[in-house]
């Protein structure tokens, strides 16, 4: 697989750790404030709802990083499929392989989406 998508791909997972990290801060401060002062409500509803919209961004970035792997994945097999009928299947082969590293990378990010869905809902802070 290619050092750029494999540098997006880390990118992306440090982002929705960074942003899950930031959500947990940001409930735990709400929690604070709250058994503190309780007519800062609409504050906290914010702050919440930012930290809940970022971190769905994050989640979208993976979804659709996912979706373009895989479209990747269908041409590296056309091309695959061309070469063969035109006889040349060592480049074919490497095509296969290419398609079958951009399945994983569609794998990984949806489950990095997964993982960023289940550790940011509000019931895993």
């Amino acid at each position: 697989m290619s050092d750029h998508v494999d540098d997006a791909r880390d990118y992306l997972a440090r982002r929705t750790d960074e942003l899950a990290e930031r959500r947990t801060a940001l409930a735990n401060r709400a929690a604070r404030i709250r058994a503190r002062q309780p007519v800062a409500g609409d504050d906290l509803v914010a702050a919440e709802q930012a930290a809940a919209d970022g971190l769905a961004h994050a989640v979208a970035a993976h979804r659709r990083a996912a979706t373009q792997h895989e479209r990747t994945a269908f041409a590296h097999d056309h091309c695959a499929d061309l070469l063969d009928a035109h006889q040349v299947p060592d480049q074919a082969a490497r095509h296969r392989q290419a398609a079958a590293a951009e399945r994983d990378a569609a794998q990984l990010s949806r489950a990095e989406a997964d993982r960023a869905e289940r550790e940011g809902s509000p019931t895993a802070g």
